[in-house]
């Protein structure tokens, strides 16, 4: 559930203090298809879709750091088991069984999970979406797949802490 990201800093505090070493992996989904999921769903515009989608992941990369958090696209979870499973591995120095990834990413993925899907390479192209939007979703996807390195990291962060800044600023 993406809404886990507003509630990050309480539970850091709580791992912490009962000493559990956590790593998170967060699926990074098509903005579009959130939003247009949600509108389907439950009557949310695009518009404010987008924004809660922002948020979400604007809250992950603010509160976590790099040697704890890897993006994986949705998209490559669902199209190359075998390359997410080899993501996996190194992230979390730990062999996973190809069989149960499979059979878990087989049950995983239902219908009414993704009622709307428009793939990695969906366009964000629209005098509707502010060029701040695209570049946080930009910004996001340069990061996913891949063990994040400190100095790369450090920098996507400075640059999506500053596009925070400009959704959540008093205007």
């Amino acid at each position: 559930d993406p809404r886990i990201s507003i509630l990050l800093p309480f539970w850091k505090n709580v791992f912490s203090e009962i000493d559990v070493d956590v790593k998170y992996i967060c699926p990074l989904r098509n903005p579009f298809e959130v939003s247009n999921s949600m509108m389907k769903r439950d009557g949310i515009s695009l518009s404010y879709g987008h924004v809660l989608w922002s948020i979400y992941n604007l809250d992950i990369i603010y509160n976590l750091d790099f040697k704890d958090l890897i993006f994986l696209n949705l998209d490559t979870i669902k199209s190359n088991v075998g390359v997410t499973k080899n993501i996996l591995n190194n992230f979390l120095k730990e062999k996973i069984n190809q069989k149960e990834f499979t059979n878990f990413k087989n049950d995983f993925f239902t219908k009414d999970l993704l009622n709307s899907f428009l793939g990695e390479q969906e366009n964000i192209t629209s005098i509707f979406i502010s060029d701040k939007f695209n570049e946080l979703y930009k910004s996001i996807m340069l990061i996913s797949d891949s063990l994040l390195e400190e100095n790369s990291y450090t920098e996507t962060k400075k640059d999506l802490n500053n596009i925070r800044d400009y959704f959540i600023a008093d205007k």
